[in-house]
């Protein structure tokens, strides 16, 4: 019996070092095959009953919204034993720097819809940094920061807040949703709602 709980401690202390390659692998299969992207992540960490993060984790891919994330810092939460049940109370907290976006309209494909779904719609926090955003004979834009969280489905994005800085312009949005399958600008606007705020006392880089 001794043994047994001594191998059972033994385990739990080595548990990152045994599961992280596994979560590592999992993860960067899912991010090709839905996404043909490819994911890394330097270490997998966490308490693995209600918590798990993730750090050093960079993304390319050439398809898609989210061609590229130079380094982010990934906390994932959920109830006590939830990920046995479908992952209830899950939420997602990013803190990233080096970001590059293709907006909407950008290329012919549809940017990721109906690829990579959830079956529940997890919490979210984003403080996110030096974000470049490619749109289609427009110079490349630069966004300083973007900070704030909600919740989000495959289809639609509901924020309780979600500020951006870039330069010496804000903008704000307050208790919004937003369609995340907008097939061009028209639709994104016409599928969306919310309270906006905006500081621009240099507006160019959004012409």
């Amino acid at each position: 019996m001794l043994a047994g709980l001594a191998l059972l401690a033994l385990a739990y202390v080595l548990r990152e070092r045994w599961t992280g390659p596994l979560v590592t692998r999992v993860l960067g299969d899912w991010a090709r095959r839905e996404f043909g992207a490819e994911l890394e992540i330097e270490r997998v960490g966490g308490g693995w009953w209600r918590d798990v993060t993730l750090a050093g984790v960079s993304w390319r891919a050439e398809k898609g919204t989210l061609r590229r994330v130079e380094r982010a810092h990934v906390d994932v939460s959920f109830e006590p034993g939830g990920v046995f049940r479908g992952l209830p109370g899950l939420a997602v907290r990013v803190r990233g720097e080096g970001l590059e976006l293709v907006v909407l309209g950008a290329t012919a494909e549809p940017a990721d819809a109906g690829r990579g779904e959830l079956p529940f719609e997890p919490e979210f926090a984003l403080d996110l940094h030096a974000i470049d955003v490619l749109r289609p004979g427009h110079p490349v834009l630069r966004i300083d920061a973007v900070r704030g969280g909600g919740r989000w489905s495959a289809a639609r994005a509901q924020l309780d807040q979600l500020e951006l800085e870039a330069g010496t312009n804000r903008l704000a949005l307050h208790q919004a949703e937003i369609d995340l399958r907008a097939g061009d600008w028209e639709a994104f606007v016409r599928g969306s709602s919310g309270t906006l705020k905006a500081h621009l006392p240099d507006a160019r880089p959004f012409a």
